[in-house]
């Protein structure tokens, strides 16, 4: 059951965390932790961690990574493919990102589309957070200078200045 809350009542993807039958459930006290971003939020915290112009045909990882805007690293860190790799995931995350609990991260779908939470529930849920199909998701930990972008089951974990985007980090501009 969802929580009285308009945020979370008008939040487009809260069916992947209040589908028990199909998804998961989370708690009350855990969606008390997930905070979804208004459109004009996320937009701008996109603009501030992500990429500085979220202007149509940059505001999706995709569309930034098609028009050679972003470069990741040929590699991946890590990928989550087979059920082997899936129970690793928390693991190599953690071993990757060293951050406490209730250390604040943002995750976007798109750029209009994105939750504030923290990185104990983010691990907890993360397969709800990205499915395979997903064309990529970022995940921002503001105050560890690390970034996460989660391409079809493929893990690419970057290092991000404090302040900037995290494109900035990569030397894109």
């Amino acid at each position: 059951m969802i929580p009285d809350d308009p945020a979370l009542k008008s939040f487009g993807l809260i069916w992947r965390f209040s589908d028990a039958q199909k998804y998961t459930q989370l708690s009350e006290t855990e969606f008390r932790r997930l905070q979804p971003l208004s459109e004009d939020e996320s937009l701008k915290r996109w603009e501030q961690h992500v990429y500085s112009d979220a202007s149509p045909g940059h505001r999706h990882l995709v569309q930034l990574c098609l028009n050679r805007l972003v470069r990741l690293p040929e590699a991946p860190a890590f990928i989550s493919k087979s059920h082997d790799e899936e129970i690793r995931v928390v693991q190599n995350l953690q071993r990757r990102i060293v951050a406490a609990d209730s250390t604040e991260v943002l995750f976007f779908w798109h750029a209009e589309v994105a939750a504030k939470t923290d990185w104990h529930l983010f691990l907890e849920h993360w397969n709800d957070f990205c499915y395979p199909s997903d064309d990529s998701n970022i995940l921002i930990l503001p105050s560890v200078g690390k970034a996460v972008a989660y391409i079809e089951e493929r893990w690419y974990v970057l290092d991000r200045l404090k302040t900037g985007t995290f494109l900035e980090a990569q030397g894109v501009r």
